[in-house]
């Protein structure tokens, strides 16, 4: 059951969420979805992820087919 001060509480949310959306102009997300494109840009080549089927750099070389 919910308490009224929490149904109060929500109500306000999301009327201030609403009220947000309506007042700020499109541009503005626009901008913002270009900025999460340089930043995922910028940042892409900084993170060094291997593939989950290589186990790492090493490798390991074959000594039975060296020896005589």
């Amino acid at each position: 059951m919910v308490t009224p001060e929490t149904a109060i509480l929500l109500r306000n949310i999301l009327l201030l969420q609403l009220l947000t959306i309506i007042i700020t102009p499109d541009y503005a997300f626009a901008i913002h979805k270009k900025f999460l494109k340089l930043w995922k840009s910028i940042t892409m080549p900084l993170t060094h992820k291997t593939p989950p089927n290589k186990k790492g750099k090493f490798w390991e070389i074959d000594m039975s087919k060296l020896e005589p």
